[in-house]
């Protein structure tokens, strides 16, 4: 009961509640992504999505924190800083998208980890003082997700070219195990294909 009211998204963005504290923002999302990876785990699907869908609101408002003036300003003051909600929202919607993987829902799935994949890779705006590496390692496990998708609609050709994509991105991150098991599912669908 404490987690859900701290993620409270109409509670939290109160003008009094976080001051003028963007962090905030960010905190409250990674606590919502939190609750709703607990609540995967004890198979309340609906409640983790609802957990996720708070986390992407809170990200959203980081995010639109990023881009205003007070935030490039201060990049542009400090280069080393980075952004950092896109990864946060990316990394939301990916989970949004396995939870609808689950619950059958494969459309709303693939739309919500394509949008992981997209907010995942690597940004450079020099005009607004946006530097983003983005998640090689995020981009292959959303690739694993699109393959699963795919694969429950039969679509064995296109989930094959996502995880030939996962595995070549699992090979550029440097992670044996990525690389095993995307080889692994990859070998299991070409004889899926025939070959």
């Amino acid at each position: 009961a404490n987690l859900w009211s701290c993620i409270d998204f109409d509670k939290v963005m109160a003008p009094d509640a976080l001051g003028h504290s963007p962090e905030g923002f960010e905190w409250s999302g990674k606590i919502a992504l939190f609750v709703a990876m607990i609540m995967v785990s004890l198979n309340r699907l609906p409640e983790s999505m609802s957990a996720c869908y708070l986390s992407c609101r809170f990200f959203i408002a980081y995010i639109q924190y990023e881009l205003s003036k007070e935030s490039i300003t201060a990049r542009s003051l400090q280069p080393h800083i980075k952004v950092k909600g896109l990864m946060s929202l990316g990394q939301a919607l990916r989970l949004s998208g396995e939870i609808k993987l689950q619950m059958g829902a494969n459309e709303g799935a693939k739309v919500d980890l394509e949008k992981a994949f997209a907010l995942l890779c690597p940004i450079k705006y020099p005009a607004v003082h946006i530097m983003y590496n983005g998640s090689r390692l995020g981009q292959a496990d959303v690739l694993w997700s699109l393959a699963e998708c795919e694969c429950s609609k039969g679509n064995f050709q296109a989930a094959l070219t996502s995880i030939k994509q996962a595995t070549n991105l699992y090979k550029e991150a440097d992670n044996p195990v990525g690389l095993a098991m995307s080889r692994t599912i990859e070998a299991q669908l070409l004889m899926i294909a025939g070959n």
